[in-house]
């Protein structure tokens, strides 16, 4: 491939860039201490317990998943939540699956929860603590324990150590939380429920809300027909997109995993049964919202979870979303606006709904059996690649997300067939190893050709910027299976990873992805020929499948032997704070005025055409919760945050009062079916944690607002 000469100048700009942000800072590490892991008393039952937690930053970090096409941080639409659930056989072996609303969760910060849980439970480890990412792309970036997601995953390059302390902190607690709530009276049971989403499509129960995004690599996959058509497909069937017996449209709405799997937790107890929890599993990117959009926001799977939570009428009732195989899948949206991240919620929630109408399987009861077993590979030592890397269609962006680096070259390169030799200068002063066998054709992402003296990929991704090691965790509960990998999974290199490990324990396979690490994407070998961004964006080469199969059943036969009583101390590098010192979070807002424009309301600037929103300002240090309330006779709740109709901008993050630092908070009512008659009023209280009493705007009607802001007096 032969990058535009706009393409070398961009390349040569995030040199200096790169230099200049990194220059004389000092790289931070985050230390893991030794911890003991203790053997578990049985209980004689199995416990269950679930707890949810809000992780909403305050407005001001970058924006993670869009990398330098993202967005930093205005405000919020949909917060960010994480969500625990708490195994406990009768044995007392333990299990630990939390869901992050964040785009993904890296090492680092998997062992430090692991160990501070650990310190109040101590038969608990990274072993069988399991943090996964729902992988929305609007929560915020710079907490990673690796110097190349902290440079390349935002905006802006950089590691926030307090930002990853406080999530350390939350995460935690609210992992405490469920345990302590597993000891409630009764009998735990869990059922499994599974659809076919592509049956509900096709008998119209939901429209269609999902879409494969890669429909080029899928198709060059030997099992593609097989997939696409299980019933038999059609003959010939040689499915490439140039044959007139192909046809794209179908492939796209056909290509992705098709099971839709809920496990839900009841408690039995004097003859009454609760819901406890559910857990929702299914692979597709939460990427509804546009990535012009300046606010963090859980997208529709949190919307869809928080609906379930609030349907259910129990604040102690927690629903949460575990991604799967979402590398080449995507939400089938066309504008990516907040009505749209909506309706996708509706149509998934409407999926869960048919799924759990139908019977379900009881896969664990107080004879089930829960436990894990896990596997890390270091650097050097997974697969046959010699060192991570990723190539030039990773910066040209997915199919449905191309960036404008992709027109500039950042593309799938040429077909030549030639494998890529690393000749960069460290390999011909000897300080590298020639060549890059596994990578095959990739050339690296930020090179100007094959043969550089100096290698630019290497300068801004050297290896030691990477993670540093590759874990996997094979873990049970009662009669179902999940595999735990770090990658975003494409459709068929999850089938072959669910078979492999069904077929040496006998049970069913839920791949949770984007867990305990996070190290892009897994494509197949076929998939990643193409070079295209998933194939591009696959780190360890073409045979990376085949070694995460492999690590898979060693941790498989792992889960079989103990636990190690003591878990050694570790340390990650997470790279330099941000640059040149500059502040995130609330304290950059207001420092820059570029970012401080009309642009946070884009994507719901069809809704604000349609008729004028109701605004409240105020003054306050506190980050507050949103709500409106109507009056008809007493005030009565019509909507708060996890709705998806209040939008919080912040518009001053540093605003200098008598006595302290407080800052200017805009909300906005983006109202529906109303009637401008009535009496509202906007109620704003602290967060979680927050003190002081609640803040409410003067009460209004809608005819009182279509003339301007409302402000407290």
């Amino acid at each position: 491939m032969n990058l535009s000469a706009g393409a070398h100048r961009i390349t040569r700009v995030l040199l200096i860039l790169s230099l200049l942000r990194f220059s004389g800072c000092k790289t931070i590490p985050l230390p893991v201490p030794e911890y003991r892991v203790s053997p578990p008393q049985a209980p004689g039952r199995l416990k269950v317990g679930a707890a949810r937690t809000e992780i909403t930053p305050f407005p001001g970090y970058p924006l993670g998943g869009h990398s330098l096409g993202g967005r930093v941080s205005r405000g919020r639409w949909l917060p960010l939540y994480a969500r625990a659930f708490y195994f406990e056989d009768s044995s007392g072996q333990s299990l630990v699956l939390v869901s992050c609303d964040l785009f993904a969760l890296p090492a680092g910060l998997h062992e430090r929860v692991a160990a501070m849980v650990n310190s109040t439970h101590p038969t608990l480890s990274r072993r069988n603590v399991i943090l996964t990412a729902t992988h929305t792309h609007q929560g915020p970036g710079n907490f990673m324990s690796s110097a190349f997601y902290n440079t390349f995953s935002s905006q802006l390059p950089g590691f926030d150590k307090s930002l990853f302390d406080t999530l350390v902190i939350q995460i935690g607690t609210c992992i405490v939380t469920a345990i302590d709530r597993s000891t409630a009276p009764g009998q735990a049971i869990v059922t499994m429920y599974t659809a076919n989403v592509d049956d509900l499509i096709k008998q119209r129960v939901v429209r269609q809300f999902v879409r494969n995004r890669a429909v080029g690599p899928f198709l060059t996959n030997p099992d593609a027909c097989t997939h696409l058509y299980p019933h038999g497909p059609p003959l010939p069937c040689a499915c490439a997109p140039e044959l007139s017996n192909c046809d794209p449209g179908y492939v796209r709405y056909n290509a992705f995993t098709k099971a839709l799997t809920v496990l839900t937790v009841s408690r039995l107890n004097e003859g009454k049964e609760a819901q406890v929890a559910s857990l929702l599993f299914f692979g597709i990117h939460p990427t509804a919202l546009s990535d012009h959009a300046a606010v963090y926001s859980s997208d529709f799977v949190g919307l869809a979870a928080r609906s379930l939570e609030k349907a259910s009428h129990s604040d102690d009732f927690v629903a949460g979303f575990f991604n799967g195989a979402d590398g080449d899948v995507s939400p089938n949206w066309s504008r990516q606006d907040a009505e749209e991240v909506r309706e996708i919620a509706r149509q998934f929630l409407r999926a869960v709904a048919a799924a759990t109408s139908a019977g379900g399987r009881l896969v664990a009861d107080d004879t089930a059996l829960v436990g894990a077993g896990r596997v890390a590979k270091p650097q050097r030592g997974f697969c046959d690649s010699n060192r991570p890397l990723m190539g030039v269609a990773t910066v040209g962006g997915a199919e449905d997300g191309r960036a404008v680096s992709f027109d500039m070259g950042w593309r799938a390169p040429a077909k030549t067939g030639a494998q890529y030799k690393h000749l960069s200068l460290l390999s011909r002063l000897g300080l590298w190893r020639l060549g890059n066998p596994s990578q095959g054709r990739k050339q690296p992402a930020l090179d100007y050709s094959a043969n550089d003296v100096i290698s630019v990929t290497d300068l801004l991704t050297p290896p030691g910027d990477y993670p540093q090691e590759v874990p996997v965790t094979a873990a049970w509960i009662g009669a179902v299976e999940f595999a735990v990998v770090p990658f975003e999974v494409t459709t068929l290199a999850a089938a072959r990873l669910q078979a492999a490990v069904t077929k040496r324990t006998g049970r069913p396979t839920i791949l949770l992805g984007l867990g305990n690490e996070y190290l892009s994407y897994l494509a197949t070998s076929a998939e990643y020929q193409e070079q295209d961004y998933e194939g591009a964006s696959t780190l360890y080469g073409q045979n990376s499948v085949e070694c995460t199969e492999r690590l898979l059943l060693e941790a498989v036969d792992a889960g079989s032997t103990p636990e190690s009583p003591v878990v050694p101390a570790d340390s990650f590098n997470a790279g330099p704070g941000p640059a040149f010192g500059m502040p995130m979070g609330p304290a950059f807002w207001g420092r820059i005025p570029s970012y401080a424009d009309a642009g946070l309301e884009a994507p719901f600037a069809d809704e604000l055409l349609a008729s004028p929103w109701p605004r409240f300002e105020w003054q306050g240090e506190e980050y507050p919760r949103l709500a409106i309330y109507r009056l008809a006779g007493s005030w009565q709740l019509v909507t708060d945050d996890d709705d998806g109709f209040l939008l919080l901008e912040l518009v001053d993050g540093n605003v200098k009062a008598a006595s302290q630092t407080t800052r200017v908070w805009d909300a906005v009512w983006m109202k529906r079916s109303e009637t401008d008659a009535d009496r509202y009023v906007f109620v704003e209280t602290p967060g979680e944690g927050g003190v002081g009493l609640p803040r409410c705007s003067p009460d209004f009607s809608l005819a009182d607002v279509y003339a301007g802001r409302l402000r407290v007096p």
